[in-house]
């Protein structure tokens, strides 16, 4: 459809006042370094679907300033092959049995010792398990970005699916953690479940929103456990941490069991 143009004449008086009132505008305006309240689109740490390159649904998360969404969170990728099993060793020859003396009924040497059995080859990497989906110590897949974050602008690692593990980094020092956290990492199971239970090992810890407050944009720890159920209607987001240095990587078990054990 072609749109009709149209011009307003306005009368010179009435165009230089327009243009003055203009000028007077400009230079009574400030800047600010607030945002906008018409730059904020969502509400921040909001999670909404996304469509995955493979056709499939993902998630993305709202940023710190509510001014647009994070990039839309896939699947994670599969977890290794197994390695090739080992040839089994040969077995060692038998003696050669002695000569019969010229005398009486000479004794025959004793036949020699058959050799082991050779060891099977090794499997595959136990510590890369098949529900494995995201890794951010890089042992079995490549960290996504949101592992590396500091702890004074984290970013959320959205699981799509259970059962399914998410891998800490080691442990490390982050001196923008609120103490006594070294390390921290924010997981979100986004998916039709409605009990979600989350469970980790020591000396990782878990503090899900109602153990945390945010002080200086930092997620302070108030209080923590290995394991936690979420219930229907409650955020499916926990915060991952250590207070150790020395922490090794650490598999963070996601699935749908209602009690911990």
């Amino acid at each position: 459809m072609t749109k009709t143009g149209f011009r307003v004449q306005f009368p010179p008086s009435l165009a230089a006042s327009s243009v003055l009132l203009m000028l007077l505008s400009a230079l009574g305006c400030s800047s600010s370094d607030a945002t906008p309240a018409s730059n904020v689109v969502c509400d921040p740490g909001r999670s909404e679907s996304c469509a995955c390159p493979d056709g499939s649904t993902g998630a993305q998360a709202c940023n710190s300033s509510g001014t647009g969404f994070e990039v839309c969170q896939c699947s994670g990728g599969a977890g290794g092959n197994g390695g090739n099993a080992g040839s089994a060793g040969a077995g060692a020859s038998g003696g050669v049995g002695g000569d019969g003396g010229t005398g009486a009924g000479a004794t025959g040497g004793v036949g020699g010792t058959g050799g082991g059995a050779g060891s099977g080859g090794a499997g595959g990497d136990k510590n890369c398990p098949s529900d494995l989906a995201f890794d951010c110590s890089g042992d079995c897949l490549a960290p996504v970005s949101e592992c590396g974050e500091h702890c004074d602008s984290l970013k959320t690692i959205m699981v799509l699916g259970i059962p399914s593990r998410v891998r800490t980094p080691a442990g490390g020092t982050d001196a923008n953690c609120c103490a006594p956290a070294t390390r921290v990492i924010r997981v979100q199971y986004f998916g039709p479940a409605e009990t979600v239970r989350y469970r980790i090992a020591p000396p990782w810890r878990l503090a899900f929103d109602g153990e945390t407050e945010v002080v200086n944009q930092q997620i302070c720890m108030r209080n923590s456990s290995q394991c936690g159920v979420l219930g229907s209607g409650a955020p499916k987001h926990v915060n991952v941490y250590t207070d150790d240095p020395n922490a090794p990587p650490t598999d963070l078990i996601i699935d749908d069991q209602a009690q911990c054990q």
